[in-house]
């Protein structure tokens, strides 16, 4: 009796270190998915009048997404929402995903006409950008 008592105060222990170090890297993700967002953001302001309806219309549902994320990443980390760390994984793999594809998007908006100006705003060159 007493080796099953000792078993679940290791699982419960293993539970609370993949809780604690998740949550570690859910406050890494949030800052991710904040600046990620204001990248995106700014990159819509400047492009904005020059891109087309279906243009605003992408990045702002990325924006919309990382959002929606950030909220869930802060609601984890408040501790007002009960999180387990498979759910947390969940939230981080799904925030993953998002960041990588608004910052592509927000590379799609950043332009230069020269190789060496794109590379020096992250972004692409009219070439590339618009398939010419």
């Amino acid at each position: 009796m007493l080796l099953g008592e000792d078993f679940d105060e290791e699982e419960e222990e293993d539970e609370e270190k993949e809780l604690k170090e998740a949550l570690k890297k859910a406050r890494k993700a949030r800052d991710t998915v904040s600046s990620t967002q204001s990248d995106l953001e700014l990159a819509l302001e400047k492009a904005s009048p020059k891109l087309s309806r279906q243009g605003k219309a992408g990045a702002e549902g990325w924006s919309s997404q990382l959002t929606k994320v950030l909220s869930q990443l802060k609601m984890a980390l408040s501790g007002k929402k009960k999180t387990t760390s498979s759910a947390l994984k969940a939230i981080l793999e799904e925030s993953a995903k998002l960041v990588k594809g608004a910052k592509d998007e927000a590379k799609e908006l950043k332009v230069a006409p020269m190789g060496k100006a794109a590379f020096n705003i992250n972004g692409n060159t009219l070439h590339s950008a618009f398939k010419i």
